[in-house]
């Protein structure tokens, strides 16, 4: 079953290639609403019948851009270009690889497509990447040509809204602010690994003093002058981390609140912090 009438964003570079161009005719004759977004910067012009939009790098978001039901992004843009992706709110968002840069954006993907196989064994080896999120088009050297990588792209492309793809799970939903202090809070109660509280006890009758007494003298000559020490500078240390921790997550919440002001001036779509890796 195939699924028509999508918005379709294809974010590439000034040079559109035959293989973007066969599949941006084949979503508009199969009915979708098809738009290119090149750099406005490096664009020279495309000869396509399909609409191309040259962008700004520091202005990224048209409206047809942000909301899009499909996002094909082509790994030759700009990294300025490509750094969208982690602004994408909603949508399926398929990453095309063709070479191994910019690879850190791959995981703000749902699913990643390719033409070279040996990529995919990359992909894992390089990234852990896993393999079942990878689709392999044909090679235009094969019978069908870009014809066939459409074809085929539009069948990943319907298999994954209509969810046949059980692998490719939704991104794990972050923790807030509020869960993430709380389970600072934990660490900080758990930072203290000395045994305080622990006191020599014996229940011998009558040789229990002194066994105590000696258990104590031989355990004074190591926990005195190392292992007690160690432990101490482990507890601070711990200590210390936490609280740098503390101090992160605070000047986190700071550059979020203002970014969200920022972009309400500039008219952009509220930050959305749950495709950040954190």
């Amino acid at each position: 079953m195939s699924v028509r009438g999508l918005k379709v964003s294809i974010v590439t570079a000034s040079v559109l290639g035959d293989d973007l161009c066969a599949w941006a005719r084949h979503f508009r004759d199969r009915g979708d609403k098809v738009g290119i977004y090149v750099p406005k910067e490096l664009h020279t012009g495309i000869d396509t019948t399909i609409p191309v939009r040259a962008v700004p790098l520091s202005n990224h978001s048209p409206q047809h851009w942000r909301e899009s039901d499909l996002y094909l992004y082509h790994d030759s843009a700009p990294r300025e270009f490509l750094e969208s992706i982690k602004r994408i709110r909603h949508g399926l968002v398929i990453w095309i690889c063709t070479e191994l840069d910019n690879l850190d954006l791959i995981h703000y993907a749902d699913f990643c497509v390719i033409v070279d196989p040996v990529l995919k064994t990359q992909l894992y080896d390089k990234l852990g990447y896993p393999s079942e999120r990878v689709g392999l088009l044909p090679p235009v050297q094969e019978a069908g040509g870009f014809t066939a990588q459409s074809h085929k792209l539009s069948g990943i492309v319907d298999r994954l809204i209509q969810g046949d793809f059980p692998e490719v799970k939704p991104p794990v939903e972050r923790a807030t602010s509020g869960e993430l202090t709380s389970r600072l809070d934990y660490l900080e109660s758990r930072s203290d690994i000395m045994l305080r509280s622990y006191i020599v006890r014996s229940k011998i009758p009558v040789l229990g003093t002194f066994i105590i007494w000696v258990r104590g003298i031989l355990t004074s000559h190591l926990r005195e002058p190392y292992i007690d020490p160690t432990f101490e500078n482990q507890v601070a240390f711990n200590r210390r981390v936490v609280k740098e921790m503390h101090e992160i997550l605070r000047t986190q919440e700071e550059i979020l609140t203002r970014l969200d002001r920022l972009e309400s001036r500039l008219g952009l779509p509220p930050y959305d912090s749950s495709k950040e890796d954190m």
